[in-house]
């Protein structure tokens, strides 16, 4: 008789505007999406798949379990209702927990009663230590208490700290991207590993860092722990053992040329301690000089990716100008090379267009610190 799988609901976050490039990722680790909305993709699976998510999702920020959902619209409901969650079965007693609650449309909308709500539910049947954000340790537990029109979602972090934290950029640019939102723009990018990939305005790193990361086959959350090793019960076996194939996987002889190079001194000199963190130093090329002088390697095919000043944190549009320009004069030199640029601001982007001369291949736009960015791609 065959085993009967016990399958959970699961919500990844993802990079807003970057769904369609999360989801294939998602396919590829063996879940299957069944959810989609904005920053958001629901699926059930078993808790080996979500383990297997954390570990090796590089488009993913982050991976919760819905332990439930259903209608609250007055707080001993809320309580009644989360009593009845098998919280004893995931949290160990004395767990830190931090709540969080968003509420709109509802009969209850003050999300101090309803974490307060929560909180006692939860202590009948566990207990818990309820702290603010900045006064949580590593191991602790992170809940979230969603109601819509007074329709409630609770549910508890699988990941802990977000998974864009690999464990190896302790320094950063002015404007840093996220890993998870430059691996994602490389799979979109259709950017394979196998041909060199040279980032001019390099920053700290994240481009190259984590395409040597993809390239080598190196699971991305290889270097952390995660919030469900801390459960009261999780599988500790099966666990180890993804682990153990990750790391047989890892093919660092098949990291391509790799180059890094930035006219500011400072930030070659994070990324170069960002990759010496990732064990990635002889893997890189990063130089100090500026976009008009960096060579580009000899090769019938690569990817060249620039994630330029936007022109509002840093620069403005008319000192930004001379820098499009230069940027689309090295990408239109370049034979069989694709080029991906990043940009949020729609002026200096067709200066951009029109010194390449090249009609984009496609364009997407993600959410990213408040900014609509388009990514080009040529």
């Amino acid at each position: 008789m065959p085993v009967r799988k016990r399958l959970l609901d699961f919500l990844a976050v993802v990079t807003p505007g970057l769904e369609e490039v999360a989801k294939e990722e998602l396919t590829a680790l063996g879940v299957e999406v069944s959810e989609e909305h904005r920053g958001g993709l629901g699926f059930r699976a078993e808790m080996l798949d979500a383990m297997r998510v954390n570990l090796h999702a590089r488009c993913v920020g982050r991976l919760w379990l819905r332990m439930g959902r259903f209608r609250a619209g007055a707080v001993p409901e809320l309580y009644n209702r989360t009593a009845k969650l098998p919280w004893a079965r995931r949290l160990a007693p004395e767990s830190v927990v931090v709540l969080r609650a968003h509420a709109q449309r509802s009969r209850l909308i003050h999300t101090g009663r309803i974490m307060d709500a929560v909180r006692d539910a939860i202590n009948t049947l566990v207990p818990i230590k309820v702290v603010a954000e900045a006064d949580a340790p590593p191991e602790a537990q992170r809940i979230l208490i969603r109601l819509v029109d007074n329709q409630c979602e609770i549910s508890l972090d699988t990941s802990g700290a977000l998974l864009h934290r690999r464990g190896y950029r302790q320094q950063t640019g002015r404007a840093p991207l996220r890993e998870t939102t430059a691996a994602a723009l490389l799979r979109w990018a259709q950017w394979d590993g196998t041909t060199p990939l040279v980032d001019p305005m390099c920053g700290s790193g994240t481009f190259v860092l984590e395409g040597a990361l993809m390239a080598a086959k190196k699971a991305p959350g290889a270097e952390r722990r995660f919030a469900f090793e801390f459960w009261r019960k999780y599988d500790a076996y099966n666990w180890r053992r993804l682990g153990t194939e990750a790391k047989a996987s890892e093919d660092f002889g098949a990291v391509p040329l790799l180059m890094g190079s930035d006219r500011n001194a400072e930030a070659i000199k994070a990324a170069r301690g960002n990759a010496t963190r990732a064990g990635l130093t002889q893997h890189i090329n990063f130089q100090n000089v500026d976009v008009q002088s960096v060579r580009i390697p000899i090769s019938p095919a690569g990817l060249l990716v620039c994630n330029p000043p936007y022109g509002t944190r840093i620069g403005s549009r008319e000192s930004l100008d001379p820098v499009y320009r230069q940027l689309g004069a090295r990408i239109k030199a370049l034979t069989g090379w694709r080029a991906m640029v990043l940009s949020a601001d729609s002026t200096l982007r067709k200066t951009l267009v029109s010194v390449v001369k090249r009609r984009p291949l496609k364009e997407v736009e993600f959410d990213h610190g408040g900014l609509k960015v388009t990514t080009t791609l040529f």
